[in-house]
């Protein structure tokens, strides 16, 4: 039967080739042996791991992974100061329509007998950066970069509806794209149903997005766009306005992350 080294008792003890057996494996158990006359040493036991190796060991449940996620974005998070957003938030004209959890946000206003409000999602964004062109279209591309370097600056198009109703008038839909700090309008349409701008609800949603699409707006005589173009401006709906979709959108979009992230914590906390 092999003995084990009386020190470690991990490993066979030594033996010389005259036959004598030592009653340490080597002389490192020798030497500890000799420092530790009790023979007794700090390894733990086989098959047996300290409660502090079982906690570094144990895997990370979601609710640490979030909190960790919380932290950093804390820590990285840049100081942004939201000018518009706080303007807009005071401002005695326009009123903000924001629910958090909610994508959906509308500024809301009235002038002389008419309700207004601009309509815009954060599901509705589109990013605005160059596409990757196929193999085969590759070649001089110097002009192509510069026109999406502009498309970058210009940040993210929001799509927005322009609702303008008046009383037993009807209302003035009109589909926009706040891009660059200017409303680029898409299309109008007119429908007879006033309580268009004022109703709030997937229903009022649904019947807004039934409504006849009219031509491009880009196919429409010059006049006719600059007087719809004037037509906006004068209630307010300007290239102000537009600055502040954008700038609302990253606000919103920032929150909501925080508040997703902090949702998800207390979900996962014991």
């Amino acid at each position: 039967m092999v003995q084990m080294c009386s020190y470690c008792g991990v490993k066979p003890r030594y033996v010389e080739a005259g036959g004598r057996v030592h009653a340490y494996c080597g002389r490192t158990c020798a030497n500890n042996a000799e420092s530790n006359p009790g023979g007794v040493h700090d390894r733990p036991s086989q098959g047996h791991k300290s409660g502090s190796s079982n906690n570094n060991n144990r895997p990370r449940g979601l609710g640490d992974i979030i909190a960790t996620e919380i932290a950093q974005k804390n820590k990285q998070a840049p100081a942004v100061s939201y000018k518009l957003v706080s303007s807009y938030k005071n401002n005695p004209i326009w009123r903000i329509e924001d629910t958090r959890g909610k994508s959906e946000i509308s500024v809301v206003r009235d002038y002389q007998n008419e309700h207004i409000r601009v309509v815009f999602s954060l599901n509705d964004a589109e990013s605005m950066g160059p596409d990757l062109p196929d193999e085969d279209e590759v070649g001089d591309t110097s002009e192509v970069d510069d026109e999406d370097q502009s498309l970058e600056d210009e940040g993210e198009a929001m799509q927005c509806t322009i609702l303008v109703s008046k009383p037993h008038k009807g209302t003035l839909l009109i589909k926009a794209v706040a891009l660059g700090g200017h409303f680029l309008i898409d299309n109008v349409s007119h429908s007879d149903d006033t309580d268009l701008a004022t109703k709030n609800s997937a229903e009022a949603d649904y019947q807004r997005q039934n409504i006849y699409i009219a031509p491009q707006f880009d196919d429409l005589s010059e006049s006719l766009q600059n007087g719809f173009t004037s037509f906006l401006e004068e209630r307010g709906i300007n290239d102000e306005l537009s600055e502040f979709v954008g700038e609302y959108v990253k606000h919103k979009e920032n929150d909501e992350h925080t508040n997703w992230l902090q949702g998800l914590q207390s979900f996962f906390s014991p």
